[in-house]
């Protein structure tokens, strides 16, 4: 038996190994994201005034074009409400698809478009994400052969079906799946059921039960079954929830990959060291918890032989 024990704590230490040798490895920033969209969404607007005709007198008009640069970036950003839950969540955006700058923005004008949001996407660099009249648009560069040592090709635009949004204080992008209005309340309504539930189950797991515990080893009975059901709960569980915020999001990329661009990714490795830390500390319990069941199985020997 203790073989088997000792068998099942060098298992768990290799896995602990493993994960510490990734931890150098860079982590995907997602802030540095979507300040990159902002920032296209203002060279964009530049661009387009550089290349028309009437580029003198549209540069006089600094405000002018501070003003339709602005209006683009808080497009990106989205007008309205976003909640989530873990890894995904609901988004309602009051969106003017006729207005062009924050000057003739008219809240007659108007309306409000729902989606389904999941966090942690991404643009593919040389591609662009915009919005015009209401449509979503991507824009990238095809590269082309050519012998000489400088890259050419042309840029091609085309509608899609998804747009990313860039949050206002964190700016991470996300990606958001635009939904109708009764999937969105039905959404909603599952959303506000689960999130008092989560935060019942998160109590009870992450605070009642390492309480309990403690409570437990101040009496003098560390080695109870008890304990050990309560380490192996907290330390699954964490895992759990780490794994489900990373998987989620991919498989959403998966399963729609014909509505998803290719230019739009999910970068699952890089998001899965963003959360290495969580998954050390549920690798961790779970060791101690094997250890306590090694204490209570050498307990219960040694009670048995007197």
């Amino acid at each position: 038996m203790k073989k088997k024990h000792l068998l099942k704590t060098a298992s768990f230490l290799l896995i602990l190994v493993m994960l510490t040798l990734v931890f150098i490895n860079p982590l995907f920033d997602a802030r540095n994201n979507g300040e990159t969209l902002l920032q296209t969404a203002e060279n964009r607007v530049l661009r387009n005034i550089q290349n028309s005709t009437y580029s003198i007198e549209c540069n006089k008009f600094s405000d002018s074009i501070r003003s339709v640069t602005n209006f683009e970036k808080n497009k990106l950003h989205g007008m309205g409400l976003t909640v989530y839950l873990l890894t995904a969540g609901l988004a309602n955006y009051d969106e003017c698809d006729s207005c062009t700058n924050l000057v003739n923005f008219s809240s007659s004008e108007t309306k409000t478009k729902y989606f389904l949001s999941f966090k942690n996407f991404a643009l593919q660099p040389n591609s662009f994400f915009y919005i015009k009249n209401g449509k979503y648009f991507l824009e990238e560069f095809v590269a082309e052969k050519d012998n000489s040592s400088s890259q050419t090709g042309h840029t091609e635009i085309r509608e899609i079906k998804v747009r990313l949004g860039v949050g206002h204080w964190d700016k991470k992008t996300f990606l958001l799946l635009p939904v109708s209005k009764k999937k969105y309340q039905i959404l909603e309504i599952l959303f506000y059921v689960l999130m008092p539930l989560s935060i019942l189950l998160g109590f009870w797991i992450f605070i009642f039960m390492p309480f309990r515990l403690l409570m437990n080893i101040a009496a003098g009975r560390p080695f109870i079954s008890q304990n050990i059901k309560y380490l192996k709960i907290i330390g699954w569980t964490t895992i759990g929830i780490t794994l489900f915020v990373v998987i989620i999001p991919l498989l959403v990329k998966l399963i729609l990959h014909n509505t998803i661009p290719d230019k739009i990714y999910y970068p699952f490795w890089g998001v899965l060291l963003n959360y290495k830390w969580e998954l050390f500390i549920g690798i961790a319990i779970l060791i101690i918890a094997n250890a306590f069941e090694t204490g209570h199985n050498l307990k219960q020997e040694q009670d048995l032989t007197v």
